[in-house]
């Protein structure tokens, strides 16, 4: 259960303890006698309960739109750097099978999966990746990964 999940709770088990509490102070106020120091006091933890119940919905709605926001940020970044190594593969000018494969390196696809995925051999997977390095001036995966990583950095200065 997630800390929003956990805060509706919350606010469910407000309501009752409020509802709890109100029928306790109609029931005492109906029965009131002597004793108003009881009555005055459950009549203070309802509207107290009732304040952190509103402060609670709040939160919980400041939280959805923090949520909604960084949700849109983060699909507008991941946008972003699909077009920039979008982008950089044109530049290299990599076939359209050599680009399919670079992006399962880059999504970290062994060799052995990308030939599965691709139903080609594992070799055929080897030699397009030696392909993509030479056109890409990199040696390694670890060296192609880093040249995107240090695109997107230079991108979002």
């Amino acid at each position: 259960m997630n800390k929003y999940q956990i805060k509706y709770l919350n606010v469910i088990a407000f309501v009752i303890v409020i509802g709890f509490f109100i029928s306790d102070v109609v029931h005492d106020y109906a029965n009131m006698q002597d004793n108003q120091l009881h009555f005055y006091s459950e009549l203070f933890f309802v509207f107290l309960l009732f304040f952190l119940l509103v402060h609670q919905i709040r939160e919980i709605y400041s939280i959805g739109n923090k949520l909604n926001s960084t949700t849109d940020k983060l699909s507008r970044v991941q946008g972003e750097l699909s077009d920039l190594i979008d982008k950089q593969l044109i530049e290299w000018n990599l076939t359209k099978a050599e680009k399919s494969v670079t992006w399962m390196v880059i999504k970290g696809f062994s060799f052995k999966e990308i030939a599965e995925i691709r139903q080609v051999s594992e070799k055929t997977i080897h030699q397009q990746t030696s392909s993509i390095y030479r056109k890409s001036g990199v040696k390694n995966r670890n060296e192609l990964m880093g040249s995107f990583l240090d695109d997107f950095v230079n991108f979002n200065e």
